[in-house]
């Protein structure tokens, strides 16, 4: 059927061809349209919420920018009336797909439901008295209503996008008169402009859903690669990329920029007391809570997870008194606040340092340097206080000076059975280290055999194995009492059946062959710790054929197998223990993959570390 115009525009339905060519065009120009749209909107909407005084002008100019095109394809479309149709759909379009604008204001959706309602009297007019207009009216003001309201579960989900363009597309071309604009309507041309209309629906519908996928997807990928998983800040990685930068924009803009370096008290004790499942809760916290206390002050602030339990913050052109306000808000908000991490509510506080930009920084290192030094300062002065600039603020504690010592006791585990069996404790000593507030575990334990005999005793009492390591010094060891000194306590502990003591350091072959033969007439055994697996064996053998064990790091190990001569080495240092009865303890075992290694590879049968037991250390006040 050919095109037919008559005096007044379009009187017969377009060739078949003319009307794919022209649904291809729609498609086209409608997802075109609604890409550079997204984009213009996102970057209007983003600079609003930077606070840029331009953001009204800018969706304003945006608002008026739509209303020209749908306007315009719209007359357009009733001047020139072969593509008639086509026009007045996607002027049409234009004006009713920026109704699901994010956010848009009353305003804006009221200016655009305007447009549409110019479209939609210009081509009824000028009469409307016929009862389709009433009823197609209605259902466009129905229409506005439910995008109105549900905008936000319509404009990413196709089938309801789909679904309310086919509405409108009916609504508006099945009850047109016989005569709209210039085009003689019938049945046919009526079919053609909702097939048309459609077709950018179809097309927009599964664009916009597959961009918003894609958006989310993006958004995914830049929170995992930008902020910290457990405490939802900024990344230390991003900082190491964006630090550099803003230091190099503000000396070069003349601005200033000012570092403030924070870190929890104590927290190393709340891991060792609590545990590091409740420490990371109690971390998550205290970050959320000084994310929140930065949020009610104007200007621009990162918070940075540094690492461990250090946090930066850099604030850009921001003046003294400013980010003294915010410092002080965030260290009082911790420490007032009733943080419960797992069962536990755990007062908190927090030391801070702040520094600012000076002319000779070379670097944001420099800046971080002094902020630190800073933080120093705040702990020197008892923590939870503030310091700025060397000036240390809001502290009331003297620094304390601390020698603090606890005994304890960790497993040995026989890991060739299933489940891995406990076989000893090892008594060990803690000693709490203020200046770095930590526990550390020296290797010589400077102990009286008195104190660590009064600790086994309680430890037998409680939860102890009744095979017990102890450690003592070379001078205490070959004292002649000792064994029998020994050898009392443990006729005294019912409960104790084997007592192994453990040496740094073995003597010289002569004594240890005498002192052995008073351990071992007690059935005291010997150990040896910190046993390098690459000894000569040959020069080594005789000691080991007096002493009934040795401990071998598990690093030490891993580096010797990677050696060329490695496994053979270790294999021939098993055989000559097996020779003997000794035993092999793997020690300093701390995750799976240090204990795959000891058992698969090394076949070790003994193993030791925090991947088995991890002490309960006191907690720091």
């Amino acid at each position: 059927m050919g095109l037919k115009i008559g005096t007044v525009g379009v009187t017969a339905p377009l060739p078949a061809w003319l009307l794919l060519l022209q649904m291809m065009i729609v498609v086209l120009l409608a997802t075109g349209f609604v890409s550079y749209y997204r984009r213009s909107w996102h970057y209007v909407f983003d600079t609003e919420q930077a606070g840029h005084t331009q953001a009204r002008a800018l969706r304003s100019g945006l608002l008026a920018l739509v209303l020209v095109l749908g306007l315009g394809f719209h007359y357009a479309g009733s001047v020139m009336f072969t593509n008639g149709i086509m026009f007045h759909d996607i002027g049409l379009f234009l004006l009713t797909f920026t109704l699901m604008d994010r956010d848009a204001d009353w305003w804006e959706f009221v200016a655009r439901f305007g447009g549409i309602l110019v479209i939609w009297l210009s081509h009824y007019g000028p009469d409307y008295s016929r009862w389709q207009f009433g009823v197609s009216l209605g259902l466009l003001i129905v229409a506005a209503l439910v995008v109105w309201r549900y905008r936000d579960k319509i404009r990413y989900n196709p089938a309801r996008h789909i679904g309310l363009f086919a509405y409108l597309g009916v609504a508006f071309w099945v009850f047109l008169p016989p005569v709209s604009l210039g085009i003689h309507l019938n049945w046919v041309i009526q079919l053609e402009g909702v097939l048309i209309y459609l077709a950018m629906a179809f097309a927009t519908g599964f664009f916009m859903h597959a961009r918003h996928v894609e958006d989310q997807r993006n958004r995914a990928n830049a929170q995992l690669a930008h902020y910290d998983s457990l405490t939802d800040t900024l990344s230390a990685s991003l900082y190491q990329q964006t630090a550099p930068r803003v230091f190099n924009a503000t000396r070069i803009q003349q601005k200033s920029l000012t570092m403030a370096v924070i870190d929890i008290d104590h927290f190393k004790q709340v891991n060792d007391h609590y545990g590091h499942l409740t420490g990371d809760e109690l971390l998550s916290g205290v970050a959320k809570l000084m994310s929140e206390t930065m949020s009610q002050y104007a200007g621009k602030h990162s918070l940075y997870r540094a690492g461990g339990e250090e946090f930066n913050i850099l604030f850009e052109n921001m003046t003294d008194s400013l980010v003294e306000t915010i410092v002080t808000a965030i260290w009082q908000a911790v420490r007032v606040a009733k943080l419960q991490a797992g069962r536990f509510e755990i007062p908190t506080t927090i030391s801070i340092g702040v520094a600012k930009m000076l002319p000779t920084d070379d670097s944001v290192d420099d800046l971080y340097a002094r902020a630190d030094e800073n933080l120093y300062q705040s702990k020197h002065n008892g923590r939870d206080a503030i310091t700025i600039m060397g000036r240390t603020l809001h502290h009331d504690q003297a620094p304390r000076v601390m020698s603090i010592r606890t005994l304890l006791t960790q497993h040995v585990m026989d890991t060739q059975v299933a489940p891995a069996a406990l076989v000893y404790d090892e008594l060990i000593l803690a000693k709490y280290v203020d200046a770095y507030d930590r526990w550390d575990f020296p290797d010589v334990v400077a102990l009286p055999l008195l104190v660590q005999m009064n600790f086994l005793h309680q430890a037998l009492k409680a939860t102890a194995a009744p095979r017990i390591m102890i450690n003592v010094l070379p001078e205490i060891f070959v004292s002649p009492h000792t064994p029998q000194r020994l050898a009392d306590f443990c006729a005294q502990e019912p409960k104790l059946l084997i007592l192994s003591v453990e040496l740094t350091l073995l003597p010289d072959l002569e004594t240890l062959d005498c002192v052995a033969r008073l351990y071992h007439e007690h059935d005291l055994r010997i150990m040896l710790k910190n046993f390098a697996p690459d000894n000569d064996l040959t020069t080594f053998k005789p000691y080991l054929a007096l002493i009934d064990g040795v401990k071998i790091r598990v690093n030490d190990l891993r580096n010797l197998y990677n050696t060329p001569q490695g496994p053979d080495q270790i294999a021939a240092l098993q055989a000559a223990c097996a020779a003997v009865n000794v035993d092999i303890v793997v020690n300093d075992i701390e995750n799976s993959e240090d204990a795959a290694f000891a058992k698969h590879v090394i076949k070790t049968r003994y193993s030791q570390g925090y991947y088995f037991d991890r002490p309960a250390l006191p907690r720091m006040s």
